[in-house]
């Protein structure tokens, strides 16, 4: 199942429509997501990573249960295997991760956005980012092959509404793990569709 490097350059994840729809077939807080170590300084280290469900990342971990060096940090839109030298992406998880910050929303009050952002059928989990001052937030998505269209119209949705959302437009990004014991779960949440937000 390891992406070769010809499939590679002609798909940069090397992901059949088979394995993703695998993927999203499995309960939303239970699709496995890449936990490894970041460093919290500009130290070049490999990848150490495991694989751990998404719901025990959100619901029973903060930062103080990590017994690490570094920060721990995880791929929230990817699954990984390897070893200690290499990882290959191996099922997309059909989940986007998006924040919105404080301080670009300073006229909005933080409380009151997550409880509109809770309201919404297609939010799946809902907390404090690792700042504390600003909102993480995760969706599932319709294509997920189609990762940069979705955080695109993303955007506009929530711009449509007010709301200045940031979603990184790659797949193959980080996030370092933040823990909020007030987060807001939807175990069936809906999915994102492109399609709604032209």
């Amino acid at each position: 199942m390891y992406p070769t490097k010809r499939n590679m350059i002609a798909n940069p994840l090397g992901i059949s429509e088979e394995v993703i729809e695998l993927a999203k077939s499995t309960p939303i807080f239970e699709r496995r997501v890449r936990v490894y170590a970041y460093p919290e300084e500009d130290i070049e280290i490999g990848p150490i990573g495991i694989n751990d469900s998404l719901g025990s990342i959100l619901r029973n971990r903060s930062a103080e249960n990590y017994q690490w060096l570094y920060t721990p940090a995880c791929n929230l839109t990817y699954t990984m295997v390897g070893n200690e030298v290499v990882y290959y992406p191996v099922a997309l998880t059909g989940l986007m991760d998006f924040d919105i910050l404080r301080e670009d929303n300073q006229d909005m009050d933080m409380q009151e956005v997550k409880k509109y952002l809770c309201q919404l059928p297609q939010i799946a989990y809902c907390g404090r980012n690792y700042y504390g001052s600003g909102l993480m937030c995760l969706v599932p998505i319709m294509a997920p092959q189609r990762y940069t269209e979705h955080a695109k119209a993303l955007r506009k949705a929530f711009a449509r509404s007010g709301l200045h959302v940031r979603v990184n437009y790659s797949v193959l990004h980080s996030r370092v793990v933040s823990y909020d014991p007030d987060a807001y779960f939807n175990e069936r949440a809906s999915e994102f569709k492109i399609l709604d937000y032209p």
